[in-house]
């Protein structure tokens, strides 16, 4: 191991969030080594489209505080939101990382999972806004991955919930962009 010049973190759906989530602590364990994170299907959107009630119910359920970051002081919110802090967090303190960021514009399944969240966590039955969605991964390219310069994104006409554990990760193309090419470049250090 002290030998490995690049690692990938990676991991789909909840995973993916948790490839994220322990980004840091892996990169540091690996402090000479290129440590590249490719998340899919886990988007870490900002509060106004993860509800920080729901954001709440997460740190109590899954031991999302623990995993977290300390350091990371935004990721802690009064109100249970910030969670989307870490990916600020982890592409600021590791400048000369690339992180890659893959979902589809109408996830189905995470969007059922961000629908908890509507009217204050009122649970079951609540249905995630058509287009609110997409709206919220724009917010995410635009707000918090572009900023840094280290982080870009691929997002995928349609409701597809993962791509790079089966076939549709050498058949999906967006734009002329084969998804495979564009994994490649964030493996040779492109975002």
């Amino acid at each position: 191991l002290a030998d490995t010049t690049h690692l990938l973190v990676s991991g789909q759906s909840a995973g993916g969030f948790g490839a994220a989530f322990n980004y840091d602590r892996i990169a540091d364990a690996f402090p000479a080594a290129r440590v590249t994170l490719l998340d899919d299907s886990g988007p870490v959107m900002r509060d106004p489209y993860l509800a920080p009630c729901l954001q709440q119910q997460w740190r109590d359920v899954w031991g999302f505080d623990g995993t977290l970051p300390e350091a990371c002081d935004e990721c802690f919110a009064a109100d249970g939101g910030g969670i989307h802090h870490i990916v600020e967090f982890i592409g600021l303190r590791h400048p000369n990382q690339r992180f890659g960021y893959i979902s589809s514009e109408r996830d189905a399944t995470i969007s059922i999972f961000y629908s908890f969240g509507r009217d204050e966590c009122a649970g079951l039955g609540a249905v995630y806004p058509s287009g609110t969605f997409l709206e919220g991964l724009h917010d995410f390219r635009d707000s918090v991955l572009r900023p840094l310069g280290n982080a870009g994104s691929y997002y995928i006409p349609g409701n597809e919930h993962t791509f790079i554990g089966g076939s549709r990760f050498y058949t999906t193309e967006v734009d002329g962009v084969p998804l495979t090419d564009w994994v490649a470049e964030l493996l040779s250090g492109e975002v």
